[in-house]
């Protein structure tokens, strides 16, 4: 149970509502806290705001959020100061370590990473940290974040004294104790200090007193042995007593991911296990204990909480105390309504009154912001009714008391016409009927209005069409919650259920097409999960996937079963007595034991034992059975094929003409199967994975830090084909081989992490990646289109690689372009109509495209061009400096650097100057630019008068103009989203996540609902510009322009998302292959009729 929020303690600071207490410290108190949206953020209150506070703030802002809890605003001039900041929705480090939680191995690895990561994008902004510490690491859904700025400073803040000793002492840098200034590398031994003390669950350096502790920090090495690589190393180098010899925050990033990438450490430290969420939000609580309410009490809900509502003094929604009888009115359902929210905290019931537990809950909880928005006009008529009918009542109903003249026909009106989730209660029922009746005897010579009232009374207290009415608005209500919910466990089931993920995003949109819905289904199209197979014997096992991934032998009870995949059916069994390992070949099951391997033809059951003793590990490479001895390495078919002895033999591939071996030294050696001879050795080293293309035209060889291609019949490297892809340990070529599947381990080769799918013709691309999750595969092996995976518990997902396959075939009316190479390619419905071919060979251009018109210009030239895509001509040139191009969001206004041209008349408008680059413009004289070179922050300009106004954003990255001109987009080079008002350019809202690289194109849909944002990440977002959050999943990989046309969203020209609800919701029902049953609808959805959600 909750505990109630104080009444003593702030309801509201501006626009956010606050809700549980966090924590407390020297600076102030933390708060669990909504913005007016429903956003759930943390907000500190502070004691008072200095300026040091307000420097420390400003440095907090700067840091990029990687691993960190991002600043979102602070109002530090405000009557109480606060700063708010991303709520992260999970333990505490030392929580976590005290319910139990142990950190080893790959869960340590990616929670010293995101400290890391943390780290370094502090010491890049110029912050110091100060106190990171197991209380300010928070284990959040996507990995862990480091949080609590309050005594973070920049690199050249001054000190007091009493400042020298903030932070914690059993945390703190031996050079900070003896009194010298924390630095980064102060931030560097908390680091160190943090990792172990995950790994033992206990404090690093424990004493009774203070002293006791500073004097174990100055003196005493803590026990490391505990680690292993790289931890083993980094963590003491971090806990050096010498500043001078700890590495810096970078170098740990480097060491555990290779390389300074922020991006890259923020995947890796996701990848941890997940924690238990240590408190839900108010509105999910809330929608729980709602959602276990019956039919009856449910319809009261909406009642109860609103009597609790009132307006403050301003006009503002504040929580009000109100009697239990006005609730419940001997209403059985409303005293079940107050006692089942109660239990929840959310309601607090004592002394026969009743009230909202914590004011929050008005903007957390969406049902109720919704039934808010639906009666707040009428909230103050019905509470001056319901006070003016509990002094009638309790004042001995006295005709003194009743309403007369306008005040009675204002509460009829409401009554009557305008309320929409409240109901009058038996007093102010009998109220408003004894007020009508008085009229009626003094008002005989005005029988009009006497008639037009009691139409009114006869209406407000329970005329049939406003009960119908009623029903239905409950009913909506009803379905929209349950969508709300269906459209949740469709985003959660997507994994680990793919199908029935499918099929609840449709029947989500079905039911009610509320936003919640149309995200599931759009991600339901765009969703690479196909289906789960779960072998029947689950936990550890000893099973194998056949080279194609559609058949799983697993073994129990002395039997050895054979299971087709997609149809979940056994295909086969033998008896087999202590199988320690198996192979499924694509007609044979091999299974080893004791030394000794038997082949099982899977069509007639005919077993045979190669002659091949000691055998210590088998797999299938096609229809070819590799047996791995002490000595060696045997290929057997029907007999011994290929003989290779040698110890510590590694990655073996075999083509239809060669085979090719990592042997002792690590390097390739390539043999001729049918004359059994080497015939070359590749030089490369620490060779860990090799595959042959179909037709055995390339190899391709996975080394610690790269892929390379070999030739093998001529031994030539294919230098062009050399990729950075690090701990590739399979590799599997598609198709007809223009794909390499490449599957990653972590770093520490402990398990596989990710699969990436390059495409061969272009290597200097980006490949698209999917990440495992918590489920590591045993092998990946690829079907066609498909990519199936077996996972140690047996589950065996099967993952679509058709979009990347297939060839980018447009069918759509929206142009592509695509610049790569020197060269400008203009692409509609999937054929080329136009390519432009730079001066010299390392050259690039600019381009915007604006429906079928496409502005382009050479890099550092001076003309820009504007051909018609659609009549495939050019339709005039301007004499113009090339630089950035971009387009009004009615195409009638073109950017070019910092001029502005009119398109129609050909003319140039107006220079602007002291800017470096318009990046967007709008169609009211509106534009956002960036201030030249070196000054770093962007402006809002009014193209008409090339007045300029500094806006607090830092560098433009990408923004866009709604079509309507009052909302603009801005994208910042962290793969951030801010929406901001065009007129007077404050932000709505919060910033939003979602890219690991800059935002590189925002372009807004035709009636600026949705925005869509590509980043250099490769992935395309769609976002609900009103509701400020994603809609779907990313879509991945992506290249070109993006656009909306035609009712679909493209990208270089190729649709990948269909924005009709009813198509898509035809696409995900073939997809899945039918929509719910009976029993799932009764199971996903109760209290609603059945109905069918994908006709056939």
């Amino acid at each position: 149970m909750l505990p109630a929020h104080p009444t003593n303690e702030p309801q509201r600071l501006d626009r956010y509502w606050l809700g549980r207490r966090l924590g407390t410290g020297g600076q102030g108190v933390v708060y669990e806290a909504y913005a007016d949206d429903g956003t759930r953020v943390a907000v500190k209150v502070l004691h008072h705001a200095s300026g040091r506070i307000a420097k420390e703030v400003e440095a907090a802002q700067r840091v990029a959020s990687f691993c960190t809890a991002r600043v979102i605003e602070a109002r530090l001039d405000a009557p109480r100061p606060y700063i708010v900041s991303e709520y992260v929705d999970g333990p505490s480090l030392r929580q976590a370590v005290q319910q139990g939680r142990v950190f080893a191995g790959d869960d340590l690895r990616r929670l010293a990473t995101g400290m890391a990561t943390a780290l370094a994008a502090i010491h890049q902004a110029g912050v110091v940290h100060r106190d990171l510490k197991p209380a300010n690491v928070l284990l959040g859904p996507d990995g862990p974040r480091v949080i609590d700025f309050g005594i973070a400073r920049t690199e050249d803040m001054s000190l007091t004294t009493a400042q020298v000793v903030a932070g914690t002492p059993t945390y703190m840098a031996p050079e900070v104790i003896a009194g010298e200034r924390a630095g980064t590398a102060a931030d560097i031994f908390a680091w160190g200090a943090v990792v172990l003390f995950a790994a033992t669950a206990r404090d690093p350096f424990e004493a009774e007193s203070l002293g006791g502790v500073m004097y174990q920090v100055l003196s005493r090495e803590p026990d490391t042995g505990m680690l292993v690589e790289p931890l083993r190393s980094l963590v003491p180098a971090a806990l050096a007593k010498d500043p001078q010899a700890r590495p810096s925050a970078a170098e740990l990033l480097w060491a555990l991911v290779g390389g300074l990438d922020l991006a890259g450490g923020s995947r890796t430290a996701a990848g941890l296990v997940r924690p238990r969420v240590s408190e839900r939000a108010l509105g999910e609580l809330a929608e729980e204990v709602y959602e276990r309410l019956g039919q009856n009490e449910r319809d009261l809900v909406p009642e109860v909480f609103l009597r609790m509502v009132e307006a403050d003094e301003e006009g503002a929604d504040a929580v009000r105390r109100v009697p239990r009888e006005e609730l419940t009115d001997g209403r059985r359902e409303a005293d079940e309504v107050i006692t089942a929210f109660s239990r929840a905290g959310l309601i607090s019931a004592g002394d026969g009154s009743v009230m909202i537990a914590h004011p929050a809950l008005l903007r957390a909880w969406p049902q109720l912001r919704a039934w808010l928005d639906d009666e707040r006009e009428g909230l103050a008529v019905h509470r001056g009714l319901t006070r003016a009918a509990r002094q009638w009542h309790t004042g001995g109903r006295r005709d003194g008391d009743l309403y007369q003249g306008s005040a009675l026909e204002h509460a009829l009106s409401w009554a009557a016409t305008g309320r929409r989730r409240l109901s009058l209660n038996s007093v102010e029922s009998d109220f408003l009927a004894a007020a009508s009746r008085l009229t009626r005897r003094r008002t005989t010579r005005r029988r009009l209005v006497s008639a037009a009232l009691a139409v009114l009374l006869a209406v407000a207290l329970g005329a049939g069409g406003y009960a119908e009415y009623q029903r239905r608005t409950v009913a909506e209500q009803r379905d929209q919650a349950l969508a709300k919910d269906a459209a949740r466990r469709a985003e959660s089931l997507r994994v680990t259920d793919p199908l029935l993920s499918r099929r609840l995003a449709v029947a989500a949109w079905r039911l009610a097409p509320v936003t919640e819905a149309r995200s599931a289904l759009y991600g339901a199209q765009t969703q690479r999960e196909l289906d789960v197979f779960a072998d029947p014997d689950q936990g550890l096992g000893v099973r194998a996937l056949s080279p194609d991934g559609t058949r799983l032998a697993s073994v129990r009870g002395g039997q050895a079963r054979v299971w087709d995949v997609k149809a979940a059916r056994v295909l086969r069994q033998f008896a087999v007595r202590d199988a320690q390992a198996l192979a499924l070949g694509p007609g044979a099951l091999a299974v080893l034991d004791g030394g000794s391997v038997v082949v099982h033809d899977l069509r007639s059951g005919a077993a045979v034992t190669p002659d091949v003793p000691g055998v210590t590990a088998i797999g299938y490479d096609g229809d070819v059975l590799v047996l791995r001895d002490e000595g060696g390495v045997t290929l057997w078919r029907d007999g011994t094929l290929f003989e290779r002895r040698g110890s510590g033999l590694g990655a073996v591939a075999v083509g239809a003409g060669w085979v090719a071996l990592v042997n002792q030294e690590g390097q390739v050696e390539l043999w001729d199967r049918q004359s059994g001879r080497r015939t070359r050795t590749f030089p490369v080293k620490e060779a860990y994975s090799l595959a042959f293309s179909p037709g055995d035209n390339v190899l391709a060889v996975g080394t610690r830090a790269e892929i390379a291609f070999y030739e093998p019949a001529t031994g030539a490297h294919r230098v062009e084909l050399t990729m950075s892809q690090p701990r590739a340990v399979e590799l599997t070529f598609t198709g007809r081989g223009e794909h390499l599947l490449v599957t990653q381990s972590d770093s520490l080769g402990h398990s596989y992490e990710a699969m990436a799918l390059w495409r061969l013709d272009e290597p200097g691309g980006r490949p698209w990646r999917y990440s495992f999750g918590y489920e590591y595969p045993e092998t990946v092996r690829v079907s066609g289109t498909t990519a199936s995976y077996l996972t140690t518990s047996g589950l065996v997902p099967t993952v679509d690689l058709a979009p990347d396959l297939a060839s980018r075939a447009a069918d759509g009316e929206a142009p592509g372009v695509t610049d790569a190479g020197g060269r400008l390619v203009v692409t509609r419905r999937g054929e080329q109509v136009a390519a432009f071919t730079a001066s010299t060979p390392q050259g690039s251009f600019q381009y915007a495209l604006h429906g079928s018109l496409l502005a382009y210009g050479e890099q550092e030239g001076d003309r820009v061009r504007l051909w018609d895509v659609r009549q495939g001509k050019e339709t005039a040139v301007l004499d113009a400096p090339v630089g950035p191009l971009r387009f009004s969001p009615d195409g009638q206004v073109l950017a070019i650097g910092n001029q502005i041209w009119d398109v129609r008349s050909r003319k140039l408008t107006r220079t602007i100057a002291e800017i470096s680059d318009v990046v967007a413009i709008g169609p009211k004289g509106q534009a956002l630019a960036n201030a030249l070179a070196g000054t770093w922050y962007g402006l809002g300009v009014d193209v008409t008068t090339g007045a300029r106004t500094a806006l607090p954003l830092g560098y433009i990255g990408a923004a866009a103009f709604s079509p309507d001109g009052r909302t603009v987009a801005v994208g910042d080079n962290d793969g951030r989203l801010q929406f901001l008002d065009a007129a007077t350019w404050r932000r709505i809202g919060p910033s939003l996540g979602g890219h690991t690289d800059d935002i590189g194109q925002i372009v807004f849909s035709p009636d600026g609902t949705m925005a869509a944002t590509s980043g250099n990440d490769t992935t395309l977002r769609l976002w609900d510009v009103a509701g400020q959050r994603p809609l779907g999943l990313p879509i991945e990989p992506v290249s070109g322009e993006s656009s909306f046309a035609s009712g679909r969203l493209h990208s270089g020209g190729v649709p990948v998302l269909d924005l009709d609800g009813d198509r898509a919701a035809a696409a995900v029902c073939a997809a899945a292959g039918r929509g719910l049953d009976e029993r799932e609808w009764s199971r996903h959805l109760p209290g609603v009729a059945f109905r069918e959600t994908c006709p056939r």
